[in-house]
């Protein structure tokens, strides 16, 4: 259960992702789908997670835990990559993006419409929405021992030239 003072946001009873599995999670505005990815990334505070076990099954078996144990176990920083609706409070303010990407390989960076040389030394808050969310979509499918990526909305600002490039990948 997840809750906000005594305003019950969300309820789920089990949620299953599989390797390999893409999930849509859909719903109206204010369903709180943005609500659900931010506690499978553990950005919630504790105490919005009301009660619950998050159970992880990998090759070494399963852990099981509590919110507080999941959202400060490796499991989250190893494992899960998060590509928020809005990007440019996503990435490094005072950081170039060029130097927010170094694992990023030069295909990736073409692909999706981000010429290196042009963004060495930007800033996030000098980009357009739509070139925050490309930088932070790159970044996040670089990193290749990351084998969940959870995205929420995240092509709402990207230009439709940009999104077929990205779409194919």
């Amino acid at each position: 259960c997840i809750a906000f003072g005594s305003t019950r946001i969300l309820e789920v009873d089990e949620f299953v992702l599989e390797q390999d599995a893409k999930v849509l999670l859909t719903g109206v505005s204010g369903s709180g789908k943005s609500v659900f990815l931010r506690a499978l990334t553990g950005v919630l505070p504790s105490s919005a997670v009301r009660r619950g076990r998050f159970t992880v099954k990998n090759g070494d078996g399963e852990t099981s835990t509590d919110y507080d144990g999941y959202r400060t176990s490796s499991i989250l920083k190893d494992r899960i990559a998060m590509v928020f609706q809005d990007a440019v409070s996503s990435l490094h303010p005072l950081r170039p993006l060029g130097r927010q990407w170094d694992e990023v390989s030069g295909e990736l960076l073409s692909r999706f419409n981000l010429p290196a040389e042009y963004f060495v030394d930007k800033l996030a808050k000098d980009c357009s929405g739509g070139e925050c969310q490309r930088v932070c979509l790159a970044i996040a499918l670089a990193d290749e021992a990351r084998q969940i990526l959870l995205m929420d909305e995240p092509l709402t600002d990207i230009d439709l030239i940009s999104r077929r490039g990205i779409q194919e990948y």
